[in-house]
């Protein structure tokens, strides 16, 4: 059977794991390359470098962990659902193939090495509690700072699964109680 030909999403998630695993030092085209089983020549296929590579793993985290997420909220009904939702997905998200738990993590630890990655993750941030505040606004919940503040507990809920800690689980809807949004009735799917 002829082996199947690699994409370039695959090595920008096989890139992710190298990073959720052992960092930004793990960002290494021959290691990356061992590990899906392919070549440098591969990668040079697919990128014009590491750079290149750095810039695809932005574009691709933005779009899941952002976009993808906004576009399947937006039809739901505002306040409490899209709120909720949420939650749902920011709790799956960490058994994602781009590093799972540790992923996003990882991938702030490495802006506070790469100004690139920082200023990226700094400008998601920004969209992300714009998001949050929206949809606390849709709910009659006051904004600010709760918005921020949702956010933050999340991230730090992410960092302690990410080190093996305990983990509330979902997170975000432990926390969306603490804020009074109403839990969906039973059988509800959005």
């Amino acid at each position: 059977m002829p082996k199947q030909r690699l994409t370039k999403t695959d090595w920008i998630l096989a890139a992710f794991r190298a990073l959720a695993t052992g960092g930004p030092a793990a960002l290494k085209v021959e290691p990356i390359a061992r590990s899906i089983g392919s070549t440098k020549g591969s990668f040079y296929w697919h990128f014009e470098g590491p750079t290149a590579l750095r810039d695809a793993m932005l574009s691709y985290w933005e779009a899941s962990a952002l976009t993808r997420i906004i576009d399947q909220l937006d039809p739901l009904p505002p306040g409490a659902a899209r709120l909720r939702k949420l939650a749902d997905l920011l709790d799956l998200a960490l058994a994602e193939p781009h590093g799972g738990a540790r992923g996003e993590p990882a991938l702030r630890d490495w802006g506070r090495f790469d100004p690139v990655v920082a200023a990226r993750v700094a400008a998601v941030d920004e969209q992300r509690i714009a998001y949050v505040a929206k949809c606390l606004t849709e709910a009659q919940l006051p904004t600010e700072p709760h918005a921020r503040l949702l956010y933050a507990a999340n991230l730090g809920l992410e960092a302690l699964a990410a080190d093996g800690g305990s983990r509330i689980s979902p997170p975000v809807h432990a926390l969306l109680d603490l804020y009074g949004v109403p839990q969906m009735p039973p059988g509800y799917v959005p």
